[in-house]
């Protein structure tokens, strides 16, 4: 799949969908980088932190290199990067 850039410090590619049920992303944010306020109402959302940081402003949990968070179906979150961080999104 091909980069698909959301603005100047995000960009994303679809991967394969895993067991027909689990969407997948490799995303790359730059410093400073956000998807805003936002929830996914009727799915789970795990990341995997490849590089870099990534901070919830909700709760200002911060995420490194390795870590792994689940966002629960219908949890607010507005994940910022505060480097250039690489990440591995799964929606289930």
């Amino acid at each position: 799949m091909e980069w698909v850039k959301l603005n100047d410090k995000i960009k994303l590619r679809r991967r394969e969908i895993l067991f027909d049920d689990i969407l997948v992303f490799d995303t790359i944010m730059e410093e400073g980088g956000e998807f805003g306020k936002h929830l996914h109402p009727d799915c789970i959302e795990h990341v995997d932190v490849i590089k870099g940081e990534l901070v919830d402003l909700i709760d200002n949990s911060v995420y490194n290199e390795g870590d792994k968070l689940v966002i629960m179906a219908g949890k607010y979150h507005i994940p910022v990067s505060t480097e250039h961080t690489i990440i591995k999104v799964y929606f289930k």
